[in-house]
């Protein structure tokens, strides 16, 4: 997909890599590699301080980062635009966090525009943690309402005008046609079925991928995965009681991180929305942790939260879990369909 014949949505990478007349699968797939290894370089630099921090630190980090939900779920959706989506949030995040001034704000709005041009589903995905972050800015006092507004505005009508604008012309068998004589790489026609529908069609299409088998798929790696949703669920909850936040404000918080899982009535992929919620905590807790740390405010609080997390036996017994589960988890749902299919031959 590209800007050939007029702007059509999620098509700004194909329109990068439309300069390539032909690409092959080996080529697609070293890309794909190249994209995910800026992903961990990008990563490690913006969280280095605790990757090598104190041993406390460096547990806490590496249970948020290389948990099921994280970067084991960006290497299995190496084909989608996750990989691009979450460097945008990255990007965005980290100068909000580390000017925390109405520059920050400037920064975060123009990777948030990104994202949404990357991929409308970017609003749903991710820029609740930009949201949540510029919650906690305000009730630092460090962002201007005013500023903030203005910011609103524009990822508005960056949505809107994306979703008005970017719609998909002609026949989706015509854009199959065209993609599949640039490569020998199958061509995966959900995306232009997905752009070529309207919002109920797209609805009706979505549910009637979540077959019994499907759900029950979900429904056992979601029961796999319990001790690190609840571990992950009560650090966030320690973490939000711990900001002097409202109690209006902490449920605000609590239900802007939910905001994913709107998108599984939308599109298919259910493990794909619970892992962008799970990304969307972790970073949450990561940037809080480096931002009290580097400036001094409430660390007391969080460091007295990692400490507590490193001392409790239910830290490290999750974080042996995860590694005995392996990097699927709650990424993977489809380990129990290629299990299936392995046993079947």
């Amino acid at each position: 997909m590209n800007y050939h014949n007029g702007f059509v949505r999620r098509a700004l990478v194909g329109q990068v890599f439309s300069h390539f007349n032909y690409l092959s699968w080996r080529s697609i797939f070293v890309v794909e590699a190249l994209i995910l290894g800026i992903v961990v370089v990008c990563t490690y630099l913006v969280f280095r301080s605790m990757l090598f921090g104190t041993l406390n630190e460096r547990r806490f980090s590496a249970f948020l980062l290389a948990a099921p939900a994280f970067l084991p779920h960006l290497a299995y959706m190496g084909g989608e635009m996750d990989n691009f989506l979450y460097m945008a949030l990255l990007a965005g995040a980290f100068c909000l966090m580390r000017l925390r001034s109405n520059t920050g704000l400037l920064a975060v709005t123009l990777f948030s525009a990104l994202g949404l041009v990357l991929h409308e589903g970017f609003l749903l995905m991710f820029y609740p943690l930009v949201l949540v972050l510029i919650i906690e800015l305000i009730h630092q006092r460090r962002l201007k309402p005013a500023a903030v507004g203005i910011h609103l505005a524009v990822i508005a009508s960056c949505f809107l005008s994306i979703l008005h604008f970017g719609k998909m012309k002609g026949l989706e068998a015509e854009w199959v046609s065209r993609a599949q004589a640039r490569t020998d790489m199958p061509i995966e026609r959900t995306v232009f079925v997905a752009l070529h529908n309207s919002l109920g069609e797209q609805v009706h299409f979505a549910l009637t991928h979540y077959t019994i088998s499907l759900v029950a798929r979900v429904a056992l790696t979601l029961l796999m995965c319990i001790p690190y949703e609840v571990v992950l669920w009560r650090l966030l909850i320690s973490v939000i009681e711990g900001r002097g936040y409202s109690i209006g404000l902490q449920r605000t918080v609590c239900c802007l991180f939910l905001v994913p899982l709107l998108l599984i009535p939308l599109g298919h992929d259910a493990m794909r929305w619970i892992a962008a919620l799970c990304i969307n905590i972790s970073l949450y807790m990561l940037f809080l942790y480096q931002t009290d740390n580097r400036h001094g405010e409430g660390s007391g609080g969080m460091r007295a939260l990692l400490a507590n997390w490193n001392a409790a036996p239910a830290g490290m017994a999750t974080f042996l879990y995860l590694s005995v589960l392996g990097p699927w988890g709650l990424a993977g749902n489809r380990l129990f369909a290629n299990l299936a299919n392995l046993l079947a031959r």
